[in-house]
């Protein structure tokens, strides 16, 4: 077998850098062949040593669905694939028992209704990654998605970039994950994980605590209630939802994660409770101009009322008022400054109006109402 010259003068210049005793002057050319194809199988048959029997058993599975099924699978910059249908997958191989599958990364047909299947060539398809690049219309066409008992989960896939979908179908059978209404959950029922992208309008179950990254992605919402006892939103669950105007998020709500409100850029003012942990500042990038906060729309008589504007880092000024429901008088909390934040304490019970006010450099104001109910 000839050995390729970039072998033989990597092999020398390791022999070299190992401390292999050479004097190159005292061998010919054949002598520093030999030498360096030698030493070039001490360093395979080192590294081949060291390598974990699951490993090498792995290359072993690979290279034999290589061979003898070279019409369905790939391999490409370390990565198993195989294509089956109109569907494509990344091969995850492992020795225990049960512990290999396909994830689920490109799907090639036209169907308006899209059924993943359970298992690819024997492996069970464990995740829903990706469909791959569709068109565009075609995102807006499929309207039905159907998930086998084999998927452990859909969060964070391009099940969200379905801009048509209506509705996710998860297999009873699954003891993963489960849907409701068209609706994807975890199987305990406490965290949403997917909304289907044409939904306009959604009331989450009071069982929900957690919203799961990607649940609403690129939704078309227009109104969406929350459960009381709501705990956390993931990253980018509502990302670049357009049609989102307001949102009154409960007093339960404790994290916030990253962008997940960011892009809803017609979103004008959310409920937005004061202990509420924003895990970056770019929770609200990118919405309304004049996008305020209120930390509670129902309070006690003698509690506090916290308003905010979103500091947009651009040398806007911001000013906040009040008035009680019967006047005609509005009482100034806070003139334009460069303050974006005011606190209220209502002095009587019944019912008040808050105007949260923005103006830019160039003088535009904006303007943000919330009607509040103070009570004993």
């Amino acid at each position: 077998m000839r050995m390729p010259k970039k072998i033989i003068s990597s092999a020398v210049a390791l022999s070299i850098a190992c401390g292999t005793s050479v004097c190159v002057s005292a061998l010919n050319v054949q002598d520093i062949k030999d030498n360096a194809k030698q030493s070039a199988q001490n360093v395979i048959q080192s590294i081949y040593n060291r390598l974990p029997d699951s490993t090498l058993q792995n290359w072993k599975t690979a290279l034999q669905l290589l061979k003898n099924k070279s019409e369905k699978y790939s391999y490409k910059n370390g990565r198993l694939y195989l294509t089956e249908g109109d569907f494509k997958y990344l091969v995850h191989l492992s020795v225990k028992k049960g512990g290999s599958y396909a994830r689920l990364i490109s799907y090639s047909g036209n169907d308006t209704e899209i059924t993943v299947p359970a298992y690819a060539d024997g492996f069970p398809v464990r995740y829903i990654y990706s469909f791959g690049e569709l068109e565009e219309s075609y995102r807006y066409s499929v309207k039905t998605l159907n998930v086998p008992e084999t998927v452990k989960d859909i969060s964070g896939s391009d099940v969200f970039d379905l801009f048509g979908l209506e509705n996710i179908n998860i297999s009873p059978e699954n003891p993963y994950i489960t849907s409701i209404n068209g609706v994807a959950f975890d199987k305990s029922l406490t965290k949403l994980l997917a909304l289907p992208s044409a939904r306009k309008n959604y009331t989450i179950p009071n069982e929900v605590t957690s919203i799961g990254k990607y649940a609403c992605y690129a939704s078309s919402l227009e109104n969406i209630t929350f459960p009381e006892n709501l705990l956390y939103i993931g990253e980018y669950a509502f990302f670049s939802s357009p049609n989102l105007k307001e949102i009154s998020l409960p007093q339960s709500t404790e994290i916030i994660g990253d962008y997940a409100f960011a892009h809803c850029v017609n979103l004008q003012k959310a409920v937005l409770p004061f202990n509420t942990k924003l895990c970056y500042s770019n929770v609200f990038e990118e919405t309304a101009d004049g996008f305020s906060t209120i930390s509670s729309e129902t309070v006690k008589l003698g509690e506090e009322i916290i308003v905010s504007t979103y500091d947009r880092n651009d040398n806007s000024t911001y000013a906040f008022y009040y008035k009680y429901s019967s006047d005609k008088k509005w009482h100034t909390q806070q003139n334009f400054t460069d303050i974006n934040i005011a606190v209220i304490c209502p002095d009587k019970v019944g019912d008040y109006r808050i105007c949260a006010k923005t103006k830019a450099p160039d003088g535009t104001i904006a303007k943000q109402y919330f009607d509040i109910k103070v009570t004993l």
